[in-house]
């Protein structure tokens, strides 16, 4: 995957801003969470207020949460290829054809890593739900993100 094919995925510029795509906003029924353990300087817990599912790129299906306040946003993304099956899934590095995850808070983006998703896509009716853990790297020490995700999709899958 390319550089700008990345942040095309992610749902991003090349300066981390978000680009104009449909975006729903999260309910109780509707949702994307995670924590970070422990917790992360700039977040201990991400709720998305808003998220993206679809298709950003023509091999790959986009699961965004993202936390925008005022002019910045934090955001959790997965990248899955689009023939992905249901089931547990490892986290891999950019550009090796399986799912990956990225973590950004503002504008610095940190790659999961050491991880996995389990993942069910209804087809049907075009929703993920998913539970996921993975590690980044920030400031040299580890985190582990854990959550949980339904979203129902914004877009074309």
């Amino acid at each position: 995957m390319n550089y700008s094919n990345k942040h095309i995925t992610l749902g991003v510029d090349k300066d981390m801003r978000r680009l104009p795509l449909t975006e729903k906003h999260t309910t109780e029924d509707v949702y994307f969470n995670a924590t970070f353990t422990p917790p992360l300087p700039a977040i201990d817990k991400f709720n998305a207020n808003r998220f993206i599912y679809g298709s950003l790129s023509e091999d790959t299906i986009s699961i965004i949460g993202r936390h925008v306040f005022d002019e910045s946003m934090d955001f959790l993304s997965f990248v899955l290829p689009r023939d992905l099956k249901n089931g547990t899934h490892p986290i891999v590095q950019w550009g090796e054809g399986g799912v990956s995850a990225l973590v950004a808070t503002s504008t610095v983006p940190y790659d999961g890593r050491d991880g996995e998703l389990t993942i069910t896509q209804d087809k049907n009716r075009n929703t993920a739900h998913a539970t996921f853990n993975f590690d980044i790297t920030y400031a040299g020490d580890t985190y582990k993100v854990n959550g949980e995700l339904f979203v129902v999709a914004t877009g074309p899958l």
